[in-house]
């Protein structure tokens, strides 16, 4: 059982540093093509904002 709540909180920080990275990464040119590809992942984003939730002790020393 622990194994899987381990696996949940490093999901999520994942998925943060995933977003985190693609979103000051992304340059003005390519920009264009890669808007649409911002909102593909913008769909999970709803899923790593629910463990989020418990990440924000976290994000606060961030």
């Amino acid at each position: 059982m622990e194994n899987q709540e381990a696996k949940a909180p490093e999901a999520a920080e994942q998925a943060a540093d995933a977003a985190a990275e693609a979103a000051p990464e992304t340059p003005s040119e390519p920009a264009t093509e890669e808007a649409p590809a911002a909102e593909a992942p913008a769909a999970e984003a709803p899923a790593a904002e629910a463990p989020a939730a418990e990440a924000p002790a976290a994000e606060a020393p961030a």
